[in-house]
């Protein structure tokens, strides 16, 4: 079982019955390099969980409780066009941002929903499983910490000389999510994007290329329990419960993430070991939650893990996009493999028009 996460500020905060944004205000760059590192040298399995002030917080965080030892919120993105303020606002960005003299942003609605659920209930980030970490760095849109060595990307519409076109602010905007999985890459962590596709995936971003040249995204549906209709408390005791069964499944999950051979039977074999450690883990909770619940038969519901191979990642969907890769070919890409397709929410970033 891993070790128990602790987040000083955050526990400050919790012991003392703090607020958050006071929190926040009073951090210094070497608190937030005290926090970059202690997730990142966390032993456990990690998920970055990217949330906006209209993310239905409390039960993307108990989906995304089930893949690891510790979730880490963070806010997404912030929506880059202040040319077009017509465009719509998507569901993977903020569009809202507050910049702190520390060097760090949050959304002050995602802060709110934070708030309010740390209020309701506070143990699953009282027992380490969950933490919040503000975007870090000088842009309100894009990553930057010494401790992540993150590359610098373009910035087509943002930079000098900037192009004003809804194309440049767009894909600018892939940049900013690019950054973000970066990020994640950097600290350990599986990204959940439970945003701009109807279920929620892991790995959407994360393109490889084959001996051939060709660019490659694999995608795979697993059936996992569905905790959203749970109250919170219920989710955290089984958690203390089930931490070894929860930590087996999350590394089941990177597993197949990583896999080392993507088109071959391992990755079949990985698949259905996944499946079949979802089906022990539900069965688990199911028994756990029967300790101290009515009505115990716990309901599926579907993500989706997406993988470039084991050459696959974040940095070359940044060097596609340098290569001279367009949005179109990139989202045709990134949704359709052999006979999976993922299907995209009316407000996704993906769908637009420019």
């Amino acid at each position: 079982m891993a070790q128990k996460f602790v987040n000083d500020w955050l526990e400050d905060v919790l012991k003392l019955k703090r607020p958050i944004v006071e929190a926040l205000y009073s951090l210094r760059p070497d608190d937030l390099r005290h926090a970059v590192r202690r997730i990142r040298d966390f032993q456990g399995t990690k998920v970055m969980l990217s949330c906006t002030s209209r993310t239905p917080l409390a039960n993307v965080l108990k989906q995304a409780l089930c893949f690891a030892d510790l979730v880490i919120v963070v806010p997404a993105p912030l929506w880059v066009s202040c040319t077009h303020p017509e465009s719509h606002p998507y569901a993977s960005f903020n569009v809202e941002s507050v910049g702190l003299a520390s060097s760090c942003h949050f959304s002050a609605g995602l802060l709110e929903n934070l708030s309010r659920l740390i209020t309701e209930d506070a143990n699953v980030f009282a027992d380490g499983a969950a933490t919040f970490l503000p975007v870090l760095g000088e842009s309100q849109h894009r990553w930057s910490h010494p401790e992540l060595d993150l590359p610098e990307l373009p910035r087509p519409y943002s930079g000098d000389g900037g192009d004003n076109s809804p194309l440049s602010v767009h894909v600018e905007g892939l940049y900013g999510l690019c950054s973000e999985r970066l990020t994640a890459e950097r600290l350990g962590a599986m990204h959940l994007n439970a945003a701009s596709f109807t279920v929620p995936v892991f790995g959407d971003l994360t393109i490889g290329k084959q001996t051939t040249g060709d660019w490659v995204h694999y995608l795979w549906k697993v059936d996992v329990p569905d905790l959203s209709f749970l109250p919170m408390t219920h989710v955290a005791r089984i958690r203390r419960d089930l931490a070894d069964a929860v930590s087996q499944f999350s590394h089941a999950t990177m597993r197949v993430l990583g896999s080392v051979d993507v088109a071959g039977r391992t990755t079949k074999a990985m698949i259905e070991d996944l499946q079949n450690s979802a089906t022990v883990l539900k069965k688990q909770m199911e028994s756990t939650l029967a300790q101290f619940a009515t009505g115990t038969r716990l309901p599926k519901t579907t993500v989706v893990l997406g993988s470039g191979g084991p050459q696959g990642g974040i940095s070359p969907t940044v060097d596609f996009l340098l290569r001279g890769g367009i949005l179109t070919n990139l989202k045709r890409l990134i949704t359709v493999s052999g006979n999976e397709k993922l299907e995209l929410r009316q407000d996704s970033f993906w769908a637009a028009r420019f």
